[in-house]
């Protein structure tokens, strides 16, 4: 059977690339290879809570969810607990597999 997925939205934590709080991201990506037009054409985002680029799923002009890739490093050492906290480095969004 067809699993049909509502629309969604954008968190307001999910911000334009053009925004001049996602120099991050735009960083990212341009070492990633991907220049700043072609992130515009497919409508990537940033995170600046969870440091990731947001890359859109859409059908159509639906948007469905999202994956979001960490630009941080993969692991640190939590304060209170010494132990050492492994980051995703993908997190995708409900629904998807």
């Amino acid at each position: 059977t067809e699993v049909i997925l509502p629309e969604v939205s954008f968190t307001a934590d999910i911000i334009s690339l053009d925004s001049e709080y996602s120099k991050p991201a735009v960083d990212y990506l341009m070492g990633r290879g991907v220049p700043f037009d072609i992130a515009q054409k497919y409508d990537l985002r940033y995170s600046p809570s969870t440091r990731r680029v947001i890359f859109p799923v859409y059908d159509q002009k639906r948007l469905l969810g999202w994956q979001g890739r960490y630009i941080g490093g993969e692991s640190y050492v939590d304060e209170e607990t010494q132990k050492l906290v492994t980051i995703p480095k993908a997190l995708t969004s409900l629904g998807f597999r």
